[in-house]
């Protein structure tokens, strides 16, 4: 990919300079990798702590549990200087959630202090698992709005109609979610799209066999083109 860039570049010297970027996603094979799974957990936590990532309170307490398990082991007896640490890990858009400091810290210490004795690579592996069932987490995503269907027969009745769904691309499925109220309308595994491509503004999958394809066009507001390889 990089050598095809550097190529497009010395054909088009008026081009505009890109930055790229990767990201590992959360795929149990890499686990068995040390250091990536080190690179892994960073990312995880960067993507929580930034508030990319949009798990329940419940999620939340879990989460920071098994993480501050990890960065700093099993609980001390006096562990009243830890509250104010227990907001390292809460999502930055949750903080003033339930009242703040003192909502989030009583409900994580009480799970922290509930792991004694498990290790840091039990504890990162609970936040990749823990992860890989995040829908918006290990995911490319782009919004748009259902706009036609090539056959109104067979139109995917499950598609939000009338406002934003925002989709999902991930391993092996495509979720399709309400962007009103963010749950997931329907699962597509990428086995049963047959076709998809998009436009400047406009993005398209299809089902079905070649002779009977059903194809969903969407509007979209942005080009949406990079995730599709």
């Amino acid at each position: 990919m990089l050598g095809f860039w550097n190529t497009y570049r010395k054909a088009k010297p008026d081009t505009k300079d890109f930055k790229l970027y990767f990201m590992l996603r959360a795929n149990p094979k890499l686990n068995s990798d040390p250091a990536l799974c080190e690179w892994q957990i960073s990312q995880i936590m960067n993507e929580m702590r930034r508030g990319k990532i949009d798990p329940s309170a419940a999620e939340i307490t879990k989460w920071a549990a098994y993480a501050m398990q990890g960065d700093l082991g099993d609980c001390p007896q006096k562990s009243g200087h830890l509250n104010r640490v227990t907001m390292n890990y809460v999502p930055i858009t949750r903080k003033s959630e339930g009242g703040g400091e003192s909502y989030w810290s009583k409900k994580i210490m009480e799970a922290y202090q509930g792991l004694a004795g498990n290790s840091r690579e039990q504890c990162q592996e609970e936040l990749v698992k823990m992860a890989q069932e995040f829908a918006n987490f290990d995911s490319t995503l782009f919004s748009g709005r259902w706009h036609r269907c090539s056959d109104e027969d067979n139109h995917n009745s499950k598609i939000p109609e009338g406002e934003d769904c925002i989709f999902y691309v991930r391993h092996s499925v495509l979720l399709l979610a309400s962007a009103e109220d963010g749950q997931v309308k329907d699962e597509l595994d990428l086995s049963e799209i047959s076709n998809w491509g998009c436009s400047a503004d406009q993005f398209v999958y299809s089902t079905g066999e070649s002779h009977s394809r059903v194809k969903e066009y969407f509007k979209c507001t942005s080009v949406i083109f990079h995730f599709l390889y």
